[in-house]
C-alpha cells in the first residue's frame, strides 16, 4: 500500500480469481485505509468522466486480498463503520508454533509445495459439481453457527459466517488432499474472531453505559434534564459530545448513529435526532436518551407505543 489510493486500486484492476498478497501492509503512504478497503470489496472503481464529459470504462476485479502486518490495518484507537468488520477478517497474535524445529519443517513444506496446493485446489473446484461445493459450503456454515452458539449471535453474525465458511471449507478440502490441517483449531480461531468483533462492534451499548454513568453521577448538572414521565435523560449537545470523546470516541457521529439505530435515543420529531428543550429557561439543542427501566427487559422501553409512534411514520394510532 506504499502508493496513492488510485495506484493501489489500479494494481488489482482486471484481476479475476487470483489472490492478491501484501506483505507489511501497514507500511503505507498514509492513504485512507477505509476508502481503500471499501473500494476493494465493492469490486469496481468509482465512475469517472473523460475530459469531454463521456463516462470512462470502470475498472473491475474479483479477488481476495491477503495481507500481513505488524499492526491491524484499522487501528482500534480509530473508530470505523462496523460494516468493515464483516469485510475485513483480521487475526492478530497468531502463533503457529513454539518449536524452532517445527518452524523449519513448516518453512521447508511451504518451499517444496509453493504454488502446487493452490493449483490442485483450483483443479478440484473446476471438476467438482456446483451442488457438491454448495453442500460443503452450507455444512461449514451450519457447523460454524453451532460452534458460535445462538446466544452469541449479533447483527453481523450471518455476514461473518458466510466469510468464515469459505475459510473452513478450503481447510476441509485441503484435508481431503491428505494435508494435515487442524479443522477444530481453525474453527476455534474463527469463533474467537467472531466474539472479538461482537465485543468491539457493540458501540451503542458501550457508550450508552458511559452516558448513563454520567447521568447517575451528575444528577444536578446544569447540562442535564431528567423527564420522569418519559423516563428520559436529556444532555446539552456540547456536553454530550464531550462525554463521548472523553471515553475514546474518535468519530462521535458514528457513535450517535449507532445509539440511534439501537433505539437508545428518544426523538421528539421523527426527522430530527436532536431535540430542543429548555435548560435554565434557555431553549437549547440536546440529545435525549431513554434511561434503563428497572425490572424490565433491556429493550422493552424502546418498543413502547409512544416510542414507535414518535419514530416511525405511517402507523395508525388506533
Amino acid at each position: 500500500f506504499f502508493s496513492t489510493l488510485a495506484a493501489s486500486i489500479r494494481n488489482i484492476s482486471n484481476k479475476f480469481g487470483v489472490v492478491h498478497l501484501y506483505d507489511e501492509a501497514t507500511v503505507s503512504s498514509n492513504i485512507n485505509m477505509e476508502s481503500l478497503l471499501y473500494t476493494i470489496t465493492l469490486e469496481h472503481d468509482k465512475s469517472r468522466c473523460n475530459s469531454n464529459a463521456t463516462l470512462k470504462a470502470t475498472d473491475t476485479w474479483k479477488t481476495i486480498v491477503i495481507t500481513s502486518s505488524e499492526n491491524r490495518l484499522l487501528p482500534e484507537t480509530r473508530m470505523h463503520n462496523k460494516g468493515l468488520d464483516a469485510r475485513l477478517l483480521s487475526f492478530g497474535d497468531l502463533r503457529y508454533t513454539d518449536s524452532r524445529e517445527h518452524s523449519d519443517r513448516i518453512h521447508d513444506f511451504c518451499n517444496r509445495n509453493y504454488g502446487i496446493l493452490g493449483k490442485n485446489l483450483a483443479k478440484y473446484l473446476l471438476k467438482a459439481q456446483p451442488d457438491e461445493i454448495a453442500d460443503k459450503y452450507n455444512k461449514c456454515k451450519e457447523s460454524l453457527r453451532t460452534a458460535i452458539g445462538e446466544k452469541m449471535f449479533f447483527d453481523l453474525t450471518e455476514r461473518l459466517v458466510n466469510e468464515y465458511a469459505l475459510v473452513l471449507m478450503a481447510a476441509t478440502i485441503l484435508a481431503e488432499f491428505n494435508i494435515k490441517i487442524d479443522i477444530e483449531g481453525v474453527t476455534v480461531l474463527l469463533v474467537d474472531n467472531h466474539r472479538e468483533i461482537a465485543e468491539r462492534s457493540n458501540i451503542a451499548e458501550k457508550f450508552y453505559n458511559h452516558i448513563m454513568t454520567y447521568v447517575a453521577l451528575n444528577p444536578f448538572s446544569t447540562s442535564l434534564k431528567i423527564d420522569q414521565s418519559k423516563n428520559t435523560a436529556a444532555i446539552i449537545d456540547e456536553t454530550f459530545l464531550k462525554i463521548l470523546t472523553s471515553h475514546g470516541a474518535s468519530n462521535t457521529e458514528l457513535v450517535i448513529k449507532e445509539l440511534d439505530a439501537a433505539g437508545y435515543i428518544y426523538r421528539r420529531k421523527h426527522n430530527s435526532i436532536k431535540n430542543r428543550l429548555r435548560f435554565n429557561n434557555v431553549l437549547t439543542s440536546c440529545y435525549e436518551l431513554y434511561m434503563p427501566t428497572e425490572g424490565s427487559d433491556e429493550t422493552e422501553e424502546y418498543t413502547s407505543l409512544e416510542y414507535i409512534l414518535t419514530n416511525y411514520e405511517g402507523i395508525d394510532k388506533s
